[in-house]
């Protein structure tokens, strides 16, 4: 059962009407196509022929080729682009005869040609193409190569010929080469298709402005941005799959995608990138973006000074899918916004021997309407190291994400860092917003439930902690032994102890104590230290602990 095609058309002759006649329709289908001699402006193609006499070969710019020849169409070639028969829209046809190679010329630098070759029996009128699996291909012909003059020892304008060896200024379809001790100031939003700043060489923007970089290269040796972030105002935007290398200054003030661009990607390859950008440095921000992956590889290092945003917004604005694979090292100094719009995904895998090392790790983005996913595996670890009290953010009450896998979740002894929960079940291994195989939360972490339904501490909630705060209506109880070291703050809700919270006493003037209670109350015992220094003859007075007031109304009259 061969694919066939069929054709209506009638024709006359003295009178009287008969079909068309097509020759037999070949079997097997063209394969194998290779490219050869690129250059800006044309390519060498070659294939292996299929059972037909002839080949057909249909060429388009862009996007893959969409018009199939129909039997009978005799389609006249011409091997200078753009010339030939078209087919439907942008469609032409560069070849038509019986071997198996064509050179073609009439390209366009940097740009993707896609390539259809298709096998058919017949001459002109009795054609009969077989349409089925043609053979496909596609090639990106050589960019333009520009270089600065290395006469730029003082700053000069991207935009102005004089920065440019030929007086040509680059456009998004040349590679550009930052020449040694050249400097090269923006000045606008400017385009290129790879980079290379050479050592000493340097690109950058004294007003806030944007470099595209459309192919898959950027290398620099010499100098991209600024490090520091008051002096930072160059945005770097990737218009395809591109890795960024050299052992530069690479320090950007954000790293986004091209607006309205999918299937897009950012590799770091360099060993240090610094993105400066206090709000959102690496995000999916720029409208239509989707699908868009970020890889730093092992061994090599980015520090965001500032947040990290996946998706700046849950619809609209920087609404789109993203990936995360860190191999090497994260640091983030302000917050890590693990968020995902609606009707999107969101993915973060931390690999063996990777690390995000961040101030605040957030699971609860306030537009987040469904579940993220944070994979940690073995030998990967997530290290939180703020001191907000929210700096382990998982308070949103309804929202699922969690952060799973083999590896680590760890916070350091950071003053003030706090763990936000607002789900139900608490820090629970299967259950919880923290599920790796490994989690060390600090003993001197403090903890707080915001919950809107009633929570339980959970069976993962560690053994010791510095303070506790209850800030929930429905209540909160304790399923585990508690030692508290700091202060047990209530200002809303029921706090269930079943007996198991123990407020610790230190060597001297460490005890744990209960704060002014605002609000809320406590059901059940509670177990209140006091150590008494071993050496001295006196008497002691043992007592509730207390905060603030007087002898008389905290010790005679409560």
């Amino acid at each position: 059962d061969q694919a066939c095609n069929y054709s209506t058309t009638v024709v006359s002759v003295n009178g009287s009407t008969t079909a068309p006649s097509f020759a037999a329709e070949p079997s097997s289908q063209a394969s194998g196509i290779t490219f050869s001699s690129v250059s800006s402006t044309g390519m060498t193609i070659n294939w292996t022929a299929g059972d037909g006499a002839n080949s057909l070969m249909v060429v388009k710019e862009g996007s893959a080729v969409n018009a199939n020849p129909g039997d009978g169409d005799t389609l006249a070639p011409n091997t200078a682009f753009g010339s030939g028969t078209q087919l439907g829209t942008g469609n032409y046809a560069v070849y038509n005869s019986i071997g198996n190679s064509v050179s073609i010329t009439g390209l366009l630098k940097a740009r993707t040609y896609y390539v259809k070759v298709y096998t058919f029996n017949g001459s002109a009128g009795s054609e009969n193409y077989l349409t089925s699996s043609p053979a496909s291909g596609n090639q990106v012909t050589v960019p333009g190569e520009i270089v600065s003059t290395g006469l730029n020892t003082v700053s000069t304008s991207y935009s102005s010929g004089a920065a440019w060896v030929g007086g040509i200024v680059p456009t998004q379809y040349d590679n550009v080469t930052i020449a040694a001790n050249d400097i090269i100031n923006l000045g606008s939003t400017q385009k290129c298709y790879n980079l290379t700043v050479n050592s000493g060489g340097k690109i950058v923007a004294t007003t806030s402005q944007v470099l595209q970089v459309y192919g898959t290269s950027l290398s620099c040796a010499g100098t991209l941005g600024d490090p520091l972030a008051s002096a930072s105002l160059l945005t770097l935007e990737f218009g395809g799959n591109l890795t960024i290398s050299g052992s530069g200054t690479i320090a950007p003030y954000r790293i986004r995608p091209v607006t309205a661009l999918s299937n897009v990607s950012v590799t770091i390859d360099a060993p240090t990138t610094t993105v400066t950008y206090g709000v959102a440095g690496i995000s999916v921000d720029n409208t239509g973006n989707d699908n868009v992956t970020f890889t730093i590889n092992a061994g090599k290092t980015v520090n965001v000074l500032g947040n990290f945003t996946t998706n700046s917004s849950a619809t609209g604005l920087g609404a789109g899918s993203a990936i995360l694979n860190v191999y090497g090292t994260l640091n983030i100094t302000n917050t890590f916004n693990n968020t995902v719009a609606t009707g999107k995904t969101y993915a973060l895998t931390v690999y063996n021997g990777g690390l995000i090392s961040t101030g605040r790790f957030n699971l609860s983005a306030a537009h987040q309407v469904q579940a993220s996913t944070a994979t940690v595996n073995f030998g990967g670890e997530i290290k939180v190291n703020g001191t907000s009290s929210t700096a382990v953010d998982c308070s949103h009450p309804t929202i699922t994400s969690a952060v799973v896998g083999g590896g680590t979740f760890s916070t350091t002894s950071s003053v003030g860092l706090g763990v936000a929960l607002g789900n139900a079940s608490g820090l629970d291994i299967t259950t919880g917003p923290i599920r790796t195989t490994t989690r060390n939360f600090n003993v001197n972490n403090n903890f707080s439930f915001v919950g809107t339904a009633a929570q339980v501490s959970g069976s993962d909630f560690p053994a010791t902690v510095n303070s506790l705060t209850i800030n929930n209506v429905a209540g909160v109880t304790l399923t585990s032994a508690t030692s508290m070291t700091g202060k047990l703050t209530l200002t809303s809700g029921l706090l269930s102890t079943g007996g198991l919270l123990t407020l610790k006493s230190g060597d001297c003037c460490t005890s744990a104590v209960v704060s002014t209670v605002t609000g809320g109350s406590v059901t059940g015992n509670v177990i209140v230290e006091r150590n008494i220094p071993a050496g001295f003859r006196a008497y002691r007075l043992l007592s509730p602990a207390t905060t603030g007031g007087t002898i008389k109304a905290n010790w005679q009259e409560n």
